[in-house]
């Protein structure tokens, strides 16, 4: 059998088959698959059976078969019974199961545009998934799936959610039959190539605007972070200039205790001149009074008191002296002060200017970042306007009156009825 036009998986005891297709039939049930063998044997090569069950990996698995032959599968869910009260397990079987590109393979899938069919409404999640994960699902050119009205068998099983996925896919709507079960209705597809691309164009855009937004987050993150720095900055040259302020202080403070004690010590020195002349004085009347000894005992007492006298004031000439060599190393204490406060106000300077340097370049930078965030915003709102012209291009093309997509979807339903 050459490449089959249609793959029909769980095609029941009684496949509808296109007499004129090469048919792949798919059937996993043990009840079902000799009366199916029954049907096809006289059909040559044009249709085959794989009597398996397509599961998520290959290998054997337990097959629930309930009363309601529709509702068999691998997995029942329990809001099946809910929903079916008179719906039973008859009993399990041992099946064959293929993942889904095991299934193509044995089937012999080789050209695109066939027709996928599957009326296993539990295996519908699994076989999209599947085929979207390994990209066979652009090679299909029909779909038809019988799915819950409801997400019976888990998320993403229902209609709603099988429409919008093929639809993002490429795939047209062209029927929905619940004619015979509301709660189970068989959803057609038909690939659209523009309806494709144009899904992928959406899809780059919508993942450019993505890229741009997360582009646009980080500058504000970076443009956050900058105007954080900045005023770090402005707090540290503040916290400077107070310093700045305070070594001023402190310097017209030592500037004026330095101013003072340079007065005490010119007074001291003032001082120290006017007792080093008197005791020079002392010691001419000490002289003299020793001259007078010598010429007259009578006034012995009075040049011992005159002595007595003298030896005071060298007493308080001493003491003087030390006055003066105290108030010189205060004076050097108070030097190294001043010079020591001219050292840190030079420092403090040179850090003020630092600080000033710093503050520059991070407004450059807050710039900077400023006109990258209005380039990414005037980008951002071109893609908006590019997004709108291709969703009313699309909605334009769908609404056409001769357009061949209408044309085709209206000859098929005629077809179908």
């Amino acid at each position: 059998m050459s490449a089959p036009d249609i793959l029909y998986i769980g095609c029941g005891p009684d496949p509808d088959i296109d007499p004129e297709a090469r048919v792949v039939l798919v059937e996993p049930s043990p009840d079902h698959v000799p009366v199916i063998r029954g049907q096809v044997r006289g059909m040559g090569r044009r249709v085959r059976l794989i009597p398996a069950a397509v599961a998520a990996e290959t290998g054997n698995a337990t097959f629930h078969i309930c009363n309601f032959a529709d509702l068999s599968g691998l997995d029942v869910p329990a809001p099946l019974f809910e929903l079916m009260p008179g719906l039973k397990q008859v009993k399990t079987a041992q099946v064959q199961t293929l993942s889904v590109a095991d299934l193509l393979g044995q089937a012999r899938i080789r050209e695109d545009g066939y027709t996928l069919r599957c009326a296993a409404p539990g295996v519908v999640p699994l076989l999209l998934n599947q085929l979207l994960a390994d990209g066979a699902l652009d090679r299909i050119g029909a779909l038809w799936l019988t799915v819950g009205a409801e997400p019976f068998h888990g998320p993403g099983s229902d209609a709603a959610s099988v429409i919008a996925t093929l639809r993002a896919q490429g795939y047209r709507l062209l029927a929905r039959e619940d004619d015979a079960d509301p709660d189970w209705p068989c959803l057609k597809f038909e690939r659209d190539p523009a309806l494709a691309e144009l899904s992928r164009a959406r899809d780059a855009a919508e993942a450019a605007k993505s890229a741009l937004e997360t582009e646009r987050a980080g500058l504000l993150a970076r443009l956050q972070e900058s105007e954080a720095a900045r005023q770090a900055a402005e707090a540290g040259a503040a916290a400077i200039r107070a310093d700045l302020a305070n070594v001023q202080d402190r310097a017209r403070t030592v500037n004026t205790q330095r101013d003072r004690l340079e007065a005490e010590l010119e007074a001291a020195r003032e001082q120290a001149a006017r007792l080093q002349s008197e005791a020079e004085t002392a010691g001419e009347k000490l002289r003299a009074a020793q001259e007078a000894r010598a010429r007259a005992e009578a006034e012995l007492e009075e040049t011992r008191t005159a002595h007595a006298g003298l030896k005071a004031q060298l007493t308080e000439i001493t003491t003087l002296q030390s006055r003066v060599e105290a108030l010189a190393k205060d004076r050097d204490v108070q030097r190294a002060a001043a010079e020591t406060a001219r050292a840190d106000l030079g420092m403090a300077l040179r850090m003020q200017a630092m600080a000033a340097a710093d503050l520059k370049d991070l407004q450059d930078r807050h710039a900077a970042l400023s006109a990258t965030k209005e380039r990414q915003d005037a980008l951002l709102g071109q893609l908006a306007l590019q997004l709108g012209d291709v969703s009313e291009h699309l909605q334009q093309i769908e609404a056409a009156p001769g357009s061949p997509r209408l044309e085709r979807g209206a000859a098929a339903k005629k077809g179908d009825a």
